[in-house]
């Protein structure tokens, strides 16, 4: 499957677990995604559990860092 066919959701989804974490920046770069955070919302409520770490840029500015923790899991804490 090419990322063309796959939802924005999918393409974060299969980065954090295959490439590691991801900023809004490579988002927007690499999937044309400007919502990042909307989608680790609803990753998160479907049972993924994501962290997000404070960096800051060589300029000073913060942003945020997203790791995939643990694989979905449902609503009594068994993964899937």
């Amino acid at each position: 499957m090419t990322n063309e066919t796959l939802t924005q959701r999918e393409q974060v989804l299969n980065h954090l677990r295959n490439v590691g974490p991801l900023s809004q920046m490579e988002c927007t770069r690499l999937f044309s995604a400007t919502r990042l955070s909307a989608i680790v919302f609803d990753l998160r409520s479907d049972g993924y559990e994501i962290d997000m770490e404070r960096k800051y840029s060589s300029k000073g500015r913060p942003f945020g860092l997203y790791h995939l923790v643990t694989e979905q899991r449902d609503m009594f804490g068994e993964s899937k």
